[in-house]
């Protein structure tokens, strides 16, 4: 079959992956014909890729110059895709984007490769392929050779090291993400001389055209979805000195770009997780994020611990059932996890509020598609914290938050909802963004809170 004729590859939900309780659920709030708009774009990668200049070292002008080369040197031919630009984003200072085709039509080839789920999210949004994703492959696959690569559908039957035999992975309701070429032998992969580590396929012609970015330049940039940007950003103005919270900071992303935000302030990073704290410190050391110190402990604790009116900024990202992550071709959720989620949230903004001293502002920012965890939570904070007040931040890239969540339509202006299947939210993940101030007991709001103007971004 030559590429121009073979079908394009469009990754869908289906009712197997979308349980029917959480589909419910989210029906409750936005219908089933939105709701099915959102399903279908969260199985797609947005369409575009974002990164952050790490401005601790270097400027955004210097890096689109040394990315751009790289881009231009290491372009592929990928299923028609034109060499990918990296270009300033429009208000961000600090961001960069690359934008994603597809889907595109790839050629079905004889030799194939089956991958798990979570590793063919990854390809979707650029990576190659490593041995631990690798489900199953054609017999005889050899170094150099051509292959397709397939993703596990959710449920299947298949076995690890299965070898794949004609009409088996169209049987299994397995999806085409692209073409790639075999840096490992099946052997090497599954049988006696088996490694079980490192690159196993490199891919060339994806079903969404994506570059691949991992470890590049990566004491100057980081990958990070626009969201995440907008939610540090909220945070602004941050003053010399400020002691600023990240609450659930790990893997540090945003307590990074924070910590580059203001480089005078003091930001301390808590997980509870060790293991998770020490990715911020490896990242902090990696980007020069000096000023970013790390504390292991539940942020539920934090105002016994740290002391009530502790600081003055508050990032809260918390545990979430992160319902809004693109490519997503699964959801291993239920129900109860999102009412727990919620449970865990409020408890967590209660804690936040302790924590914030009068006049600071928190942030509040979740990756979930779920008004049980963004709106309504926001409508708990309001009604449950005396002198906590929604404002509008100085960047707003999001769309005003949906209506029958708890908030009035005043309030549901000053949020921002980055819907996938909406204009406004076509380029990221699904994401939520409140900003809040805390009032003096005479309603006044301490220097710097204001919001700052767009232009001082």
């Amino acid at each position: 079959m030559a590429p121009s004729e073979a079908k394009a590859t469009r990754p869908r939900f289906t009712d197997a992956v979308a349980p029917a309780d959480v589909r419910a659920h989210l029906e409750h709030f936005y219908g089933e014909a939105h709701t099915s708009a959102i399903l279908d774009a969260l199985s797609e990668p947005p369409t575009l890729t974002t990164l952050r200049v790490n401005t601790l070292a270097t400027s955004r002008d210097a890096l689109l110059a040394e990315l751009n080369v790289l881009l231009h040197e290491s372009a592929t031919a990928q299923a028609g895709a034109g060499p990918f630009v990296a270009e300033p984003h429009p208000v961000l200072h600090d961001a960069v984007t690359i934008a994603v085709s597809g889907p595109h039509a790839v050629e079905e080839l004889a030799h194939k490769a089956l991958i798990d789920i979570g590793c063919a999210e990854a390809v979707l949004r650029g990576a190659d392929i490593f041995a631990p994703g690798v489900v199953a492959m054609s017999s005889g696959v050899e170094v150099g050779d051509a292959v397709s690569v397939f993703a596990q559908q959710f449920g299947s039957q298949l076995t690890k090291g299965v070898k794949l035999k004609p009409g088996l992975l169209r049987a299994s309701g397995a999806r085409h993400v692209g073409n790639g070429v075999a840096v490992l032998a099946r052997d090497a992969i599954f049988g006696n001389a088996r490694v079980g580590r490192g690159l196993a396929v490199r891919m060339g012609a994806r079903v969404f055209a994506s570059p691949p970015l991992h470890d590049v330049l990566a004491d100057r940039m980081f990958l990070q979805n626009l969201p995440s940007m907008v939610a540090a950003h909220a945070l602004m103005p941050i003053l010399a000195g400020t002691r600023v919270l990240d609450m659930c900071a790990a893997p540090g992303g945003k307590t990074t770009h924070v910590a580059a935000l203001q480089p005078a302030a003091s930001v301390l990073a808590l997980d509870r997780s060790a293991r998770r704290l020490a990715l911020v410190d490896e990242l902090a050391a990696k980007l020069g994020a000096a000023n970013v110190s790390t504390r292991c402990m539940s942020a539920g604790d934090g105002p016994a611990v740290l002391g009530r009116g502790s600081f003055e900024r508050i990032l809260l990202d918390p545990p979430c059932s992160a319902l809004g992550l693109r490519p997503r071709l699964s959801w291993n959720v239920e129900l109860d996890e999102l009412l727990r989620n919620a449970k865990l949230q409020r408890r967590l903004v209660r804690a936040a509020y302790d924590l914030l001293a009068d006049g600071g502002s928190l942030v509040y920012s979740t990756c979930t598609i779920n008004p049980g965890e963004n709106e309504e939570i926001v409508a708990y904070a309001l009604r449950e914290c005396p002198g906590l007040e929604l404002v509008r931040p100085a960047v707003v890239l999001g769309a005003p938050g949906i209506a029958g969540a708890g908030l009035s339509d005043e309030q549901r202006a000053l949020v921002q909802r980055f819907d996938p299947s909406t204009e406004t939210g076509r380029a990221s993940i699904g994401f939520f963004v409140a900003k809040f101030v805390k009032r003096t007991l005479d309603g006044a709001v301490s220097a710097g809170v204001a919001s700052e103007p767009v232009g001082a971004v």
